[in-house]
């Protein structure tokens, strides 16, 4: 069953505009819209993270692409810390708080603009192409169709998805560069710290093969 929520109807004030309303009316599913596009919805919403965290498990677990898995789990993280911040400083509500479409799962009088799902999976598919990874397209796609899934079961305007979408490309496009320049770093700090050390255990003198024979043969 769809769920409504109270809230106060002027639009206007929630900037939300003509294109959000219009955009909003098309995707939403309501009561009378085929049971396949509910249920698909429904389940690229809330199913489709669990299969993304499952995929990062299996990341971490291979060396081959534990870097990989780390960058992506950095880009999202620092996307969920940036969703939070615009929730808290430009606190613009739901279509449920302005009684507007047909709610398909219950998000309460939560802040939606930018939307953490979309800012989520469109972090993740940007950080994979900054990787060169073979899964961007397929990562790409799940954000364009988490994007779809969370206007059509009514929790969002197309506002929410369309920032969310930028939010989570900008993170990860300052975040994953960020954490292979600091890796670059740690790995040429840890080089001069083991050559520091085999100097030192050498006495300081750096001694090449056959210069002690040579030296010898060529004294008098």
């Amino acid at each position: 069953m769809p769920l409504l929520q109270p809230g106060h109807n002027n639009a206007r004030e929630a900037c939300v505009t003509e294109f959000d309303l219009a955009w909003f009316q098309r995707i939403n599913a309501s009561a009378d819209s085929a049971q396949w596009i509910v249920h698909s919805a429904l389940f690229i919403s809330k199913g489709l993270p669990l299969v993304v965290a499952a995929a990062l498990a299996v990341g971490f677990c291979r060396r081959s692409t534990r870097s990989t898995a780390a960058s992506v789990l950095v880009a999202m993280a620092v996307t969920w810390c940036i969703v939070h911040l615009f929730h808290a400083l430009v606190p613009l509500p739901r279509p449920a708080a302005l009684n507007l479409g047909t709610q398909w799962i219950d998000q309460g009088n939560r802040p939606g603009f930018p939307s953490m799902h979309v800012s989520v999976a469109f972090a993740m598919a940007s950080a994979l192409w900054f990787r060169h990874s073979r899964w961007t397209v397929a990562a790409l796609l799940l954000g364009v169709a988490m994007a779809w899934s969370r206007v059509c079961i009514g929790v969002h305007f197309p506002r929410d998805v369309l920032a969310a979408a930028l939010v989570g490309a900008l993170a990860a496009g300052f975040s994953v560069p960020l954490l292979q320049q600091l890796k670059a770093l740690a790995v040429g700090a840890t080089a001069l710290a083991r050559r520091a050390r085999a100097d030192q255990g050498d006495g300081g003198t750096t001694l090449v093969p056959g210069a002690a024979v040579t030296d010898a043969v060529a004294r008098p």
